[in-house]
């Protein structure tokens, strides 16, 4: 993340966020696999995500219709 201005977001399937302070205070080191690139990764409870809406807001209606 030093190398960029962008803030980094992870967002899941099911549209519930976290941010790299979230996952390096609530998570822990997952099972290590020599299988890949060998990247460590962590494990965070589901109740540490928030709402995609919560997070970025809810989305405002344009009033333009989708098929426009």
């Amino acid at each position: 993340m030093a190398w960029t201005l962008l803030p980094v977001y992870y967002v899941f399937d099911d549209l519930d966020v976290l941010t790299p302070h979230d996952v390096l205070t609530a998570g822990r080191y997952g099972p290590y696999s020599s299988a890949g690139s060998g990247s460590p990764y962590y494990l965070v409870p589901v109740s540490r995500s928030l709402a995609f809406d919560t997070t970025f807001g809810a989305q405002r209606s344009t009033g333009l219709s989708a098929a426009a």
